[in-house]
């Protein structure tokens, strides 16, 4: 996209979707980012450590289950981590659906990075953690992993998901770095793009796929003090 879509909260209104019919051969993906951590985690490195919601966490993990309510769902997927898996089971509870996690979908691995601050990764490795962000996912922490090599096993992951549930809505619930790579999917945008889209905890980012066109966004929407927003690319 050639221009900043600006900030997206409120841009989608899911029900209206379903008041157009759905091919057999179309999915409707609503992908979550999971709520707010607890401290004192806000502002560390954590990747792919299980760690737990926050108070505000757990409120927008409801809100999640109440964006979606009366949308029927062929299943609802999370990374299995607690914080994913939280908002996974509101969106569960009164549709009946099995537990399922891909672990395909857990955010991206921090090595030994993880459990620190941007700060203390640089002591340890002066101007570590700003190579880090500026390499445009090319670099990785020590024993952790490649924006690009997260791409590689996300991307395919949620087109393999969308193909298996085609004729029907599926909600998945997931981490920063996984709805910034469909972001970039379903705005036709290379991988590279990442850091250019903010995906606040609690949001949720609405896409269509078909065969024939793959993944496209539709919009998003987010609790109060979150929200999605992409930056010109």
């Amino acid at each position: 996209m050639g221009e900043s879509t600006g900030a997206l909260v409120g841009g989608s209104c899911p029900l209206g979707l379903y008041a157009r019919p759905m091919g057999k051969k179309t999915t409707r993906l609503h992908i979550f980012r999971h709520g707010q951590v607890a401290d004192p985690w806000p502002g560390m490195i954590y990747g792919c450590l299980d760690v737990p919601l926050s108070e505000e966490g757990h409120r927008q993990a409801l809100w999640a289950a109440r964006s979606l309510q009366g949308v029927e769902l062929g299943a609802v997927i999370s990374s299995g981590l607690q914080r994913a898996e939280t908002s996974a089971a509101h969106l569960r509870e009164e549709r009946g659906l099995d537990r399922r996690d891909e672990e395909r979908l857990v955010e991206i691995d921090r090595g030994s990075w993880a459990g620190l601050t941007p700060e203390q990764v640089n002591e340890l490795q002066p101007g570590g953690f700003q190579a880090w962000t500026t390499s445009s996912g090319l670099l990785a922490p020590p024993g952790g992993e490649t924006v690009q090599a997260m791409a590689d096993r996300v991307g395919p992951k949620l087109l393999e998901l969308a193909e298996e549930h085609a004729g029907s809505t599926i909600a998945i619930v997931a981490h920063m770095w996984v709805v910034r790579i469909a972001l970039c999917m379903g705005l036709g945008r290379p991988w590279q793009d990442t850091a250019q889209l903010r995906v606040g905890t609690g949001a949720r980012t609405d896409f269509e796929w078909t065969a024939s066109d793959g993944l496209r966004f539709l919009g998003a929407d987010a609790p109060e003090g979150s929200g999605v927003e992409i930056d010109a690319g």
